[in-house]
């Protein structure tokens, strides 16, 4: 099933608070992908705007 959420953090060190995000989403039963991607250490994996609505139909960026 595609993710309707895609919660994407710059650091893992965001990963314990976003991790309740997800929780509170599997609850309700909203499908949702947690990803890490630092723009510091991988710039080709950074999210260009045109590519969050192939991803998810919500976007969460911390």
């Amino acid at each position: 099933m595609e993710p309707i959420v895609s919660i994407v953090m710059g650091s893992k060190s965001d990963l314990d608070i976003m991790s309740e995000t997800a929780k509170v989403l599997s609850d309700f039963g909203v499908s949702h992908e947690l990803r890490v991607i630092s723009a510091h250490r991988t710039p080709c994996g950074v999210l260009q705007p045109g590519q969050v609505t192939q991803l998810a139909r919500r976007f969460v960026a911390t």
